[in-house]
């Protein structure tokens, strides 16, 4: 059982922290937008990491089948709730705020789910 939380948790909780501090650094202090060149690529490099963190801490023999299911589920999850919430405005410290779903940040975040998911299944694969 505490193999399935880790599997669960550990990645969600790694690619969450470090959306935040990316949306600290990059839009709080560089001003950056969310799809801008360089918040693409954090946003790449963070769910490649969370990809990999799904591999590894997958809890069955076949971790690419696993891991594969999470990712796509945490994947659609994300682009239902971006494209249900998307145009809402929210008054945020008494301005408005528009929700803005954007499908190309959607596309990065699958590319580096999915490459290091596949990555993890290829390093099981050379080991002995």
């Amino acid at each position: 059982m505490k193999k399935w939380f880790k599997f669960l948790l550990i990645p969600l909780i790694l690619i969450w922290v470090m959306e935040f501090i990316q949306a600290i650094v990059l839009g709080g202090l560089f001003f950056y937008a969310p799809d801008d060149f360089w918040s693409l690529v954090v946003t790449f490099f963070i769910f490649s990491g969370g990809g990999y963190a799904m591999h590894a801490y997958s809890p069955s023999k076949n971790k690419i089948v696993l891991s594969s299911i999470f990712s796509t589920f945490y994947l659609m999850t994300s682009i239902s709730l971006g494209l249900y919430n998307s145009g809402q405005e929210t008054v945020l410290l008494g301005e408005k705020v528009t929700n803005e779903f954007f499908a190309l940040a959607e596309v990065i975040k699958a590319l580096g789910l999915y490459s290091m998911v596949y990555g993890g299944y290829l390093e099981d694969q050379k080991k002995p």
